[in-house]
């Protein structure tokens, strides 16, 4: 499992919210110098907050035990699905979705395991616990 080291997380963001394709000092006002937008600066503070709560919440139960292939929690590939997540979907369908898989279970207890990962993340989205659990009562749930 790779996990990204601090350089690369803000070198990330910095192209993906910043549009600065790096971080590296080049000795020209042209190149070091860059006039960016306040939402496109929040948006680089936020994801910079995020990062840093992942890695510090990070925990050998926060991953997921995968191949080659898949990711470990905070890293920059799982933070982007959940800034996809958070952008893309309201409180109502994250807890509808949470509460259709939880009582989810496979063959597979890897697969199990992933999945309650999955839905402890969002819980972590919607603000934890207790705002779930006021979602699911709205809802009906």
């Amino acid at each position: 499992m790779k996990t990204a080291t601090t350089p690369t997380i803000l070198a990330e963001i910095a192209k993906k919210h910043l549009w600065i394709e790096t971080l590296a000092e080049r000795k020209r006002d042209a190149l070091d110098f860059h006039e960016v937008g306040v939402v496109s600066v929040r948006k680089a503070l936020q994801a910079a907050y995020d990062a840093g709560r992942a890695a510090a919440s990070a925990a050998p139960a926060d991953t997921i035990a995968t191949t080659d292939a898949g990711v470990a929690a905070g890293s920059a590939d799982v933070d982007a699905m959940f800034d996809l997540l958070r952008d893309n979907l309201s409180p109502e369908a994250v807890t509808s979705i949470v509460a259709h898989i939880q009582g989810a279970s496979t063959n597979d207890p890897m697969v199990d395991q992933q999945v309650r990962w999955f839905g402890e993340r969002l819980v972590k989205l919607l603000g934890g616990n207790a705002a779930y659990a006021q979602h699911l009562e709205e809802l009906g749930l």
